[in-house]
C-alpha cells in the first residue's frame, strides 16, 4: 500500500542514526518539482520535527559550495534548494528521474544510501520508449554510481505496468523485495484480512479509502495490483502459452503463444 514521503523516514533514520555508515544519501523522484519538495520535506522535518529535535538536537544544514553536475539545467539557486549538508557530516541531495547521478561524490564519498520513490507514474509508463529510458537511466547512471562495498538502495513504488521499472528491477533478482498489499489473500473478511488494522480498524474505514480512491485506485494504490487502462484491447488473460509441434519439421515449439479474439463485449478495467 502506498502513502506520502515512505522514503523519508528511510533516510532520515540513516542520516541520523548511521551518520558513518550513510554520509552520502541521494533521494529520487520522477520529476524536479517533486524532488523540490522532498528536500523542503526533509529539511523541515529536521527543523520543526519536535521527536528528532529531542533525540538528535537542532540538526544545521551548510551551504554547498561544489559546482554543479548539470550547470546548463540548474541555477545555483536550485541546487542549493536540492542540497543539505548536516552538522554530522550527512550530506543528503534530492534528484529527479534522468537526472545526473553518476559521477557525484561527497568528499570522497559515492553514495551510500540511494531512495527511489515513485520515479514513475502511470503516464509515463504508457509506452515503451519511456520505459527503456527508465530502465537505461537506472542500470547505466544510477545503480553504477552507488558505492561497491557498502551501498545500499531502496525503491519504493507501485506495480504501474508488467513492463515498468518496478517490475523490471523485481525480474532482475538483484533486489530483495517486500509487497504490503492493505488486504492479505485468503478466506476471511476484509476486516480480517487488513494489514493495517491502525488505520482501517473496520469495513467502514476500508470502504471509505475505496471510494476515495475508486475501484482501480484502490486496486493499485492499496492491493498492489496491475490494473489494466480502460479501452485496452487484449487482456493478460486473453493470452494463452501452449506447447506446439510442427507437422512436417517434427519438433516442438516449448513457448508457442495464442492469442484468444477477445468476447463481443464492453471491457473495462474493473474485470476482475
Amino acid at each position: 500500500m502506498r502513502q506520502e514521503h515512505h522514503g523519508i523516514p528511510c533516510l532520515l533514520w540513516a542520516a541520523l542514526e548511521h551518520p558513518d555508515k550513510y554520509p552520502f544519501i541521494i533521494m529520487l523522484a520522477d520529476t524536479r518539482g517533486q524532488a523540490s519538495i522532498n528536500s523542503a520535506t526533509v529539511q523541515h522535518e529536521l527543523r520543526d520535527n519536535e521527536l528528532i529535535l529531542k533525540d538528535y538536537g537542532h540538526l544545521k544544514y551548510k551551504r554547498i559550495d561544489d559546482p554543479r553536475p548539470e550547470p546548463t539545467l540548474e541555477s545555483d539557486e536550485d541546487w542549493q534548494v536540492m542540497n543539505c549538508v548536516l552538522d554530522n557530516g550527512v550530506r543528503i541531495l534530492s534528484r529527479s528521474r534522468g537526472q545526473k547521478i553518476r559521477g557525484l561524490k561527497h568528499r570522497q564519498h559515492r553514495p551510500s544510501l540511494v531512495v527511489a520513490d515513485d520515479v514513475e507514474d502511470l503516464d509515463w509508463v504508457r509506452t515503451q520508449e519511456n520505459r527503456d529510458k527508465s530502465d537505461r537511466w537506472m542500470r547505466g547512471n544510477v545503480l553504477p554510481s552507488i558505492d561497491e562495498r557498502d551501498g545500499r538502495m531502496v525503491i519504493i513504488g507501485n506495480w504501474l505496468h508488467t513492463d515498468g521499472l518496478m517490475a523490471r528491477l523485481k525480474n532482475t533478482g538483484l533486489f530483495h523485495v517486500l509487497e504490503f498489499p492493505l488486504l492479505r489473500e485468503g478466506g476471511g473478511t476484509e476486516v480480517e484480512r487488513c494489514t493495517w488494522r491502525a488505520k482501517y480498524p473496520t469495513q467502514e474505514a476500508i470502504d471509505r479509502k475505496r471510494d476515495e480512491l475508486g475501484d482501480i485506485g484502490f486496486r493499485r494504490e492499496m492491493l498492489l495490483q496491475v490494473v489494466p487502462e480502460e479501452g485496452q484491447d487484449v487482456f493478460p488473460e486473453d493470452i494463452h502459452y501452449s506447447m506446439i509441434r510442427h507437422s512436417t519439421m517434427a519438433t516442438i515449439w516449448p513457448t508457442g503463444l495464442t492469442l484468444r479474439s477477445p468476447p463481443k463485449r464492453a471491457r473495462t478495467a474493473q474485470r476482475s
